[in-house]
């Protein structure tokens, strides 16, 4: 593990924009998944109630985690 580690970690450095977007499209995916799941499983019949309580649940996770609102 510590060769392949190593080996990612120069990857990186050579490849610092190629690196960069299959990030973000990780991120991206990561992103709709979450959104997909939640848009079925939180009050699938009532939109504008699953999306108030997505944000309640988001700022709530935030403030147990301890991060600044003020950032936001």
């Amino acid at each position: 593990i510590a060769a392949y580690l190593k080996r990612m970690k120069r990857w990186e450095r050579h490849h610092p924009v190629l690196n960069t977007l299959i990030v973000l499209v990780a991120v991206v995916l990561l992103w709709s998944g979450v959104w997909g799941v939640v848009d079925l499983y939180l009050f699938p019949g009532n939109p504008l109630l699953s999306n108030v309580v997505s944000i309640l649940l988001g700022f709530t996770i935030l403030l147990l985690d301890d991060f600044e609102l003020d950032e936001i």
